[in-house]
């Protein structure tokens, strides 16, 4: 973004186009697994980290539409952050709840001028469509991902050898719809 939007509704438009991309893209890959089941691995992935960054902190997609529903959300991306942060030790989320306790806290202390008079209604949109979307890609993300967990494992371990080493792997032996009920 170049500049401030000049309301919190605009600046949640614009953060939602990205997921709705990103999750449009992951879902396109789905069919194209029985071409290769490395697109069900990106498409799980895709939707994964499309769920991730619906995550209601600020400096993520989230946390910027959040802002237009109640910036108040924010206090329970921070929660529900710490949680994940104490289950992965990850230091980027570690640096994503810094930043969004930091700009929490200064738009409390310090808000802008009319940057979050939006009417209920665009705020009720809003809301529906960020909770929405994360439904959708919370039950996605549960019916694709494969009852065996090792055949993402083996995908994403055989990807990694691949890049390293230069040749391309064949997954004939994994079957992502077999594994997730679709077939």
């Amino acid at each position: 973004m170049k500049g401030m939007p000049r309301n919190a509704y605009i600046e949640a438009r614009i953060a939602m186009a990205g997921p709705l991309l990103g999750s449009l893209a992951a879902f396109l890959l789905v069919p194209f697994q029985g071409i290769d089941p490395v697109f069900m691995a990106l498409a799980i992935a895709g939707i994964h980290i499309n769920l991730f960054n619906l995550l209601p902190i600020y400096p993520m997609d989230g946390g910027r539409i959040a802002g237009a529903v109640s910036p108040s959300i924010w206090w329970l991306g921070i929660a529900m952050g710490t949680v994940l942060f104490l289950k992965t030790r990850s230091p980027l989320i570690f640096i994503v709840l810094v930043l969004g306790a930091v700009t929490a806290v200064r738009r409390i202390w310090r808000p802008v001028p009319g940057y979050d008079r939006i009417s209920g209604a665009q705020r009720v949109g809003m809301g529906l469509c960020y909770v929405g979307l994360a439904a959708l890609l919370t039950v996605s993300g549960w019916v694709l991902l494969p009852a065996d967990l090792g055949s993402l494992s083996a995908v994403a371990g055989a990807i990694a050898a691949g890049l390293t080493t230069g040749r391309r792997h064949r997954f004939h032996d994994l079957d992502f719809a077999d594994s997730a009920g679709l077939k």
